[in-house]
């Protein structure tokens, strides 16, 4: 993908498609055109063989060129932990984790609690950053019918929230449609 190379990723990047739109790979693109460590955040935990089948696509994808870390609950952590200059984070995906904090927490306000704790965690994490390199990559799923679940309503929300809070903090917002993506900030 031609558009945006050479885009500086200080500043942060999040990058919103469905599913199998190319955001993941137009993610990678952002990474290894920075000139800066790329590193690799894993969130998904893997449950069932279409996961693995995904997981294995992305490593083979990646490359031995993207240091991994996996970690599908402590994004601020890790945010803090690995982030600095010369380095670039690919955090994929936000979708998945936020759904595995919903499930982990047992759905409704159990899980509410958990999710709001998790992305404030993120949030403060990202507000900590000073320039350093961070790539989000998150399924944009505001564009359906609202849900009749109580459950997935709620997630829905959250991910959508969360989705603004990013789009304030982070330097770019990108939409990947087909391959192809739009800017919407930056």
């Amino acid at each position: 993908m031609a558009c945006d190379e050479g885009l500086d990723v200080g500043g942060g990047v999040l990058v919103l498609g469905g599913v199998r739109s190319g955001k993941t790979s137009y993610g990678m693109g952002l990474g290894r055109g920075s000139g800066r460590e790329c590193i690799y955040v894993a969130t998904a935990e893997v449950f069932d063989d279409e996961m693995k089948f995904r997981v294995d696509a992305h490593r083979e994808e990646r490359g031995d060129s993207w240091r991994l870390v996996e970690e599908s609950s402590d994004l601020g952590g890790v945010i803090r932990r690995e982030s600095g200059l010369g380095k670039v984070l690919l955090v994929d995906c936000l979708t998945v984790w936020l759904g595995q904090a919903m499930y982990e927490g047992g759905g409704g306000l159990g899980s509410q609690s958990l999710m709001e704790d998790r992305v404030g965690s993120l949030l403060d994490a990202v507000r900590d950053l000073r320039g350093e390199g961070i790539i989000f990559v998150s399924n944009e799923t505001g564009f359906g019918v609202i849900a009749a679940d109580r459950d997935v309503r709620m997630f829905g929300d959250m991910l959508g929230l969360l989705h603004q809070s990013l789009a304030r903090e982070l330097r770019y917002v990108r939409m990947v449609v087909a391959g192809c993506p739009l800017a919407l900030k930056g």
